[in-house]
């Protein structure tokens, strides 16, 4: 028992992902392949789309983009993971048998393997000038065009050309992850380089169907998705190994996209407040957004919501859904108890589908509260016609907010805003409840596990005093925190003079 008890914690010889008793690998299995083909699927964004999707799979296209075929199925660095195989969008429509101009894509490779061989990776690549050639090559083969617009991510940069030398780097031969990104995005990769503008520019102009995809894994700048010219729009994210696949289901309806945004999409990088002082240091980043994180900002603060581009939790359908008879078990909620939540959601539609209802709270409070707040989602598989009733659980709980006079998390008496929604500024149900004041939870300030003096020449601390980090989780008290030394501390990215 012993022995194998010993074995278990033997990392390195059950890698990757051997069971202890199995002799068939874990990782990569043909299992974990349709898993996350299925997440894949799941997770795409519908942007846009005037009815030009899904396109029929007899129907010949002309892939645009270095994007086609420079798919990012991850995040780089410590993010990334060897596959098997990697399919790019390219890939996946050729193997569904669609028709693909091929001259393009050879363009695409011959430039890519050009510019991985000079030290760039997936996403971190410049896009290549089109010849008049290709072109007229593309438009005399079909009449409808699919941009793909890529982007890297992953650690060891910050989406600039931003270094950061205080730490140790264990790569120092190679051309860094900012260097590159100052090379291609001159002005952050947050927005389309000259060459990919010029690039949507020449195929809007000479295709009459034109369908934009973005490979991305962050933010980037999307106005351009609701300009004249771009019938319909595919947010990819990056999908693993078979996003290729699954967004070439998605564009030819084999798969009816179900996916919503995680972030709010702005106009502009600016737009996002966590932006101003980004770079104010390499120790600390200061959340000068404080509560308003995310979409709770833009739906917040006067003049945001004007901001959005695309909103949080949004995504369309190749069906409609239908939201009715919102009711609540109860009307009051107290300490300790919950609320139950119902609407009926009808596919409306005449293909099956899946919706992901939303529930987001507003607590009408005397100090600040966020306009919308999700509270729970839920997603539901309807067949064309088909009515299915979705239940929230709300707790009491779920509605406090951290007090930090008490150092307590308090909920409020007062009237709370309950909206079932399809996306964070898609209400389509509300009603109102009650709640009972009372303290959920006790805590404490956060104190140190381990202090280090530092030194921040750029830091307006007290004279003669000296600048702390402070690392470690909340483990002490309040008392035991007025016991250090007086100077400036970094707690939690924030500084605190003592």
């Amino acid at each position: 028992m012993r022995r194998h008890t010993m074995q278990k914690w033997s990392r390195l010889l059950y890698q990757p992902a051997l069971p202890l008793y199995g002799d068939r690998r874990v990782t990569g299995c043909d299992e974990h392949i349709r898993i996350s083909r299925k997440a894949a699927s799941e997770g795409m964004v519908l942007l846009e789309n005037d009815g030009t999707l899904p396109l029929a799979k007899d129907k010949p296209v002309a892939l645009f983009g270095k994007g086609s075929v420079d798919y990012v199925k991850g995040g780089g660095g410590s993010g990334d993971v060897y596959c098997k195989y990697v399919h790019s969008l390219y890939d996946g429509l050729t193997a569904k048998g669609v028709s693909v101009f091929e001259p393009l894509i050879s363009f695409y490779k011959d430039d890519l393997k050009h510019q991985y061989e000079n030290g760039r990776v997936p996403g971190m690549t410049a896009e290549p000038v089109l010849t008049d050639e290709l072109l007229k090559g593309a438009i005399a083969y079909t009449d409808t065009a699919i941009i793909v617009i890529s982007r890297f991510s992953g650690e060891g940069w910050d989406r600039s050309d931003v270094e950061c030398n205080n730490e140790y780097n264990p790569w120092e031969s190679e051309t860094s992850m900012p260097k590159i990104a100052g090379e291609i995005f001159p002005d952050g990769d947050f927005y389309l380089t000259k060459e990919e503008k010029a690039l949507v520019a020449t195929v809007k102009k000479n295709f009459k169907r034109v369908i934009a995809v973005v490979n991305i894994g962050g933010v980037i700048d999307l106005t351009w998705l609701k300009e004249d010219g771009i019938n319909a729009a595919l947010y990819m994210g990056q999908g693993g190994m078979e996003g290729g696949d699954a967004a070439a289901d998605i564009l030819l309806g084999t798969v009816n996209p179900s996916g919503r945004l995680v972030d709010t999409f702005a106009g502009k990088l600016d737009d996002y407040p966590s932006t101003k002082g980004f770079h104010e240091s390499f120790d600390y980043v200061n959340y000068n957004e404080d509560i308003y994180v995310g979409y709770r900002y833009f739906l917040t603060i006067p003049g945001a919501a004007q901001k959005i581009v695309y909103p949080f939790g949004y995504g369309l359908s190749y069906t409609t859904f239908q939201y009715n008879n919102l009711r609540l078990s109860s009307k009051t909620l107290k300490k300790g108890e919950s609320v139950t939540i119902q609407a009926d959601i009808t596919n409306s539609g005449s293909r099956d589908g899946a919706e992901v209802i939303q529930l987001y709270a507003h607590c009408n409070s005397n100090i600040e509260r966020p306009k919308k707040q999700l509270v729970g989602f839920e997603r539901v598989e309807l067949a064309a016609g088909e009515t299915k009733t979705v239940t929230f659980t709300l707790a009491h709980d779920q509605l406090s907010y951290f007090n930090e006079t008490n150092q307590t998390f308090d909920v409020e008496s007062g009237e709370v805003d309950i909206y079932v929604a399809a996306s964070s500024a898609d209400v389509r149900l509300q009603d109102k409840l009650n709640t009972e004041a009372a303290t959920v939870k006790h805590t404490y300030k956060s104190a140190p596990t381990g202090i280090f003096s530092t030194n921040d020449s750029n830091s307006s601390r007290p004279a003669n005093s000296l600048v702390y980090s402070i690392q470690g989780n909340c483990v002490g008290t309040t008392a035991q925190f007025y016991t250090l030394p007086h100077g400036m501390y970094v707690v939690n990215g924030k500084k605190i003079i003592k």
